[in-house]
């Protein structure tokens, strides 16, 4: 996140002429590894797509064990769960469900 904190003239619409650069310097900022390179080719470069829109993102995920959750829900207590793991996500930015 610091990176896109750092550079935000990033968070844009590259053309096509641009792509090669712009996976360069994704590498080199450890953002991507080599080996990303030929799938992003292939993916931008091959099909020739004019432009890519970057914009970062953040996936956060928990999976409860089938058993557990069959367990809250019918203790009627797996949307206090789930809202619970949300929201100790949400902390670690220093935000709050409400």
């Amino acid at each position: 996140m610091e990176y896109w904190v750092s550079n935000r003239d990033s968070i844009r619409q590259f053309q096509r002429r641009e792509f090669q650069s712009l996976f360069e310097t994704l590498r080199q900022a450890n953002l991507i590894v080599e080996t990303d390179i030929p799938e992003l080719n292939r993916h931008y470069l091959e099909a020739e797509k004019g432009s890519l829109h970057l914009c970062p993102g953040l996936k956060v995920s928990y999976s409860w064990p089938r058993a557990q959750a069959v367990e809250l829900d019918a203790r009627g207590q797996f949307e206090a769960d789930a809202k619970s793991r949300v929201s100790e996500a949400l902390a670690v930015w220093g935000q709050s469900l409400a």
